[in-house]
């Protein structure tokens, strides 16, 4: 049976590229050099977005996303798989930017959910 440890993310890349344990979950793409992802994915997971009114009418995949601001969580770090020219802000409550997107703050948010 697997042996599971929990500790810091750099740990566990310091553990990974000494070969102390054969993988870490938690880390994004950009978060460590390639050499040291699997070439296929162990997890996948994609957010849930809720966009205003407008977006949906005309909505045609994140490139819609172009010119508008995004809320996401803290730490989602959604940025680098955005179109280069959304206003990307981070937030610690999904409450506090569902009303943002009621209120017309911001235009989409980003969550992964529970």
């Amino acid at each position: 049976m697997p042996k599971i440890q929990f500790m810091p993310l750099k740990r566990a890349f310091s553990k990974v590229a000494s070969g102390d344990v054969e993988m870490a979950f938690g880390a994004l793409r950009n978060d460590m050099p390639l050499r040291y992802y699997p070439d296929c994915p162990v997890h996948f997971s994609s957010p849930d977005i809720a966009v205003s009114a407008d977006l949906d009418k005309n909505w045609k995949g994140l490139i819609s996303l172009s010119n508008k601001t995004v809320a996401a969580r803290i730490g989602d770090n959604y940025a680098a798989y955005l179109p280069a020219n959304v206003n990307y802000k981070e937030y610690s409550s999904l409450k506090a930017m569902m009303k943002m997107l009621a209120a017309g703050r911001v235009d989409a948010v980003l969550d992964l959910g529970a």
